[in-house]
């Protein structure tokens, strides 16, 4: 019995892949990042896909954050965006430009689209370090000056570790 215990405490001990989530801070099997949590106007939901997600309490409006660090491609930046966007019609990218995050480059897109029908307002931001790649994402019905900044704000709060 007590080397089946041992054996059971090995095989979780060992299992890196595990996500572990504190507040606005996910460790990952290769990477950790953190950001800082919206305001009391947001609430951290968990939905499947995301690391960390955050819907806001009054307005249409969510925010995800998710990183990929198997199975990815090199693509540039620009795709790496428009695959975000699949699934979307009527896609419009009002603008796209370059920012640095964590001493890298990375992509700030603006897009009006539909989904299903529905118009959207969507602020991407696409980022790349080492082998992983970062995606935070505002979704919201319209444009809504208060959920941008509030959007800004958490993506340059961001910072990551990756390959560890």
């Amino acid at each position: 019995m007590k080397k089946f215990l041992v054996i059971i405490l090995i095989f979780i001990t060992s299992c890196k892949h595990v996500t572990k989530v504190n507040g606005g801070h996910v460790q990952k099997r290769y990477t950790e990042f953190s950001v800082e949590l919206p305001n009391e106007n947001w609430l951290a939901q968990s939905y499947d896909g995301t690391d960390l997600f955050f819907e806001h309490k009054h307005k249409p409006a969510s925010i995800f954050v998710s990183s990929q660090c198997e199975k990815i491609s090199d693509s540039p930046l620009v795709a790496l965006s428009a695959q975000l966007l699949v699934g979307f019609s009527d896609i419009k990218i009002v603008s796209q430009k370059n920012i640095s995050l964590n001493e890298r480059e990375a992509l700030l897109s603006e897009v009006f689209a539909k989904l299903d029908g529905v118009p959207r307002y969507l602020k991407i931001m696409v980022f790349k370090k080492n082998r992983c790649v970062y995606d935070i994402v505002l979704n919201q019905k319209a444009f809504d000056e208060e959920t941008n900044q509030d959007f800004d704000k958490l993506i340059h709060s961001f910072t990551a570790r990756a390959d560890l």
